[in-house]
C-alpha cells in the first residue's frame, strides 16, 4: 500500500511538472517593443508563439506609440475597444496564437532535437521548433551572435534590393533588409532580431520569417523569399520604402511589386525615393529588366524597339509574353479600369501608359510575384 501511495505521488508530481512545461512553434526572447512586434506578427501569420521577457507588461509597452503598427494593426480584433497603454497587455492576450509571459526569467537555452528548450527560473520549460533571438547578450558559450546592422541604402548598383523583406526610411533615406540577414548559417531553426538598427518593419519581417518554417513544416534554412515577401505585403508591410505611395493607395501592392523587380525604378534623391505614378513609361526604361524576367518579352521588345508604349502596346506585350489574346486582355482591362484599379475616366488605349497604370496591369497579368530570384537578385529561369 505504501509503495502504491509513493508511486501515485510520483505520478502526480510528474504530471504537474509536465503540465507546467509549455510547447509552442515559436519562442521569442526579448525585452522591447520590437520583439513583441515580431512575436505578434508570427502569431498573426498563423503559428503558435510564446514571447518570454523579464519585464512587466507595463514596462514592455511604456514607450510604445499608440500610433504604431503593433497597436493599430495587430489588435484589429479589438477595433471597437478604446486602446490605451493601460489595457494593451490585456488586449494582447486576445491575439490568436500569441502567449505573452511577462516578468519571466529564463536561465538556460538548449537544443531539443532540431528545435529548442528554454529553462525558466520558476522551474518550467518552453519547447519550441524555432527560436527568435531578440536579445543583445549571448545565449551560451557556444551560441553567440553579436548585434549587427542590417539596413542598406536603396540604390541600383546591383540587384540585391530585389531580395528585400523589409523597406523603411532612415532619416528620410529609403533602406531595406535582406532575408539572409535574419537567418544564421551556423545554427538551424534560429531567426535573429538582435540588430543594432532594429525597427518595427524589421521586427515584422523577423516574425514572418520565423513563422515560415513551422507553418510549412520545413527548416528555417529552407525559407523561400517570395512567400515571405508576399506575406509582408499581405499585411501591408512594405518591402521597398517609397516616399509618395502609401498603404491607402488602391494599387499599393502592385506598385510595391513593380518597384521590387526593378522594372520600374524609383527616383532617389536627398529628399526620398519617389515612384511618380503619373509619369509616362517608356519601352527603353523597362526593356532590360523585363527581358531578364521573361524570355518572350525579350523577343517582343526587340521587334518593337521604336514604338511608344501606349496602353494598347503594353497589353500586346503582356499578351505575347503570357500567351494570351491581346484583344481579350484589353477587354478585361477595360472592365477593371474604374471598378478594380480605381482609375479616373474611360480607358484610352492609344494614350502612353502611366507608371501607376503599368504597375496595376502587370500585377494582374505578368504575375511577377511568382518569378523566383536568387540571393543576388538575379532571375532564376
Amino acid at each position: 500500500m505504501k509503495r502504491l501511495l509513493i508511486s501515485f505521488c510520483f505520478l502526480l508530481v510528474f504530471n504537474v511538472v509536465k503540465a507546467q512545461n509549455l510547447k509552442t512553434q515559436i519562442v521569442v526572447l526579448g525585452n522591447d517593443q520590437f520583439t513583441l512586434a515580431a512575436a505578434t506578427q508570427a502569431a498573426k501569420s498563423g503559428v503558435s508563439t510564446i514571447i518570454l521577457n523579464n519585464l512587466s507588461a507595463q514596462d514592455l509597452i511604456k514607450d510604445l506609440s499608440l500610433n504604431s503598427w503593433l497597436v493599430k494593426g495587430i489588435l484589429d480584433t479589438n477595433k471597437n475597444k478604446n486602446i490605451d497603454n493601460q489595457n494593451i497587455p490585456s488586449l494582447l492576450d486576445s491575439v490568436e496564437n500569441l502567449k505573452v509571459l511577462n516578468s519571466v526569467n529564463w536561465i538556460k537555452v538548449d537544443r531539443s532535437g532540431s528545435g529548442w528548450n528554454i529553462k525558466l527560473k520558476d522551474g518550467r520549460s518552453v519547447r519550441a521548433e524555432v527560436l527568435l533571438y531578440g536579445i543583445k547578450e549571448d545565449l551560451s558559450a557556444l551560441l553567440k551572435y553579436s548585434p549587427k546592422t542590417v539596413s542598406k541604402k536603396l540604390n541600383y548598383e546591383d540587384n540585391k534590393y530585389r531580395t528585400s523583406v523589409a523597406g523603411y526610411f532612415v532619416d528620410g533615406v529609403s533602406n531595406y533588409s535582406l532575408l539572409k540577414d535574419f537567418i544564421p548559417e551556423t545554427d538551424e531553426n534560429l531567426v535573429l532580431l538582435n540588430f543594432e538598427d532594429v525597427n518595427m518593419d524589421i521586427a515584422r519581417a523577423a516574425g514572418v520569417i520565423a513563422a515560415y518554417a513551422p507553418f510549412f513544416k520545413v527548416k528555417v534554412s529552407s525559407t523561400k523569399l517570395k512567400p515571405v515577401q508576399g506575406e509582408m505585403l499581405g499585411f501591408k508591410s512594405p518591402i521597398i520604402a517609397i516616399s509618395d505611395v502609401f498603404e491607402s493607395d488602391n494599387n499599393w501592392r502592385a506598385i510595391q511589386n513593380i518597384v521590387q523587380t526593378g522594372i520600374l525604378k524609383l527616383s532617389i534623391n536627398e529628399n526620398g525615393a519617389y515612384f511618380e505614378g503619373d509619369k509616362p513609361v517608356s519601352l527603353k526604361e523597362i526593356s532590360e529588366p523585363l527581358k531578364a524576367y521573361f524570355y518572350k518579352a525579350k523577343i517582343w521588345i526587340e521587334d518593337h524597339e521604336a514604338v511608344e508604349l501606349s496602353i494598347k502596346k503594353t497589353v500586346e506585350l503582356i499578351a505575347y509574353t503570357r500567351n494570351k489574346s491581346a484583344e481579350s486582355l484589353l477587354s478585361e482591362i477595360k472592365k477593371k479600369w474604374q471598378s478594380t484599379y480605381k482609375f479616373n475616366g474611360e480607358l484610352n488605349a492609344e494614350r502612353i501608359i502611366a507608371r501607376r497604370e503599368f504597375a496595376a496591369i502587370t500585377q494582374d497579368y505578368l504575375e511577377l510575384e511568382q518569378v523566383n530570384i536568387d540571393n543576388l537578385g538575379e532571375v532564376i529561369r
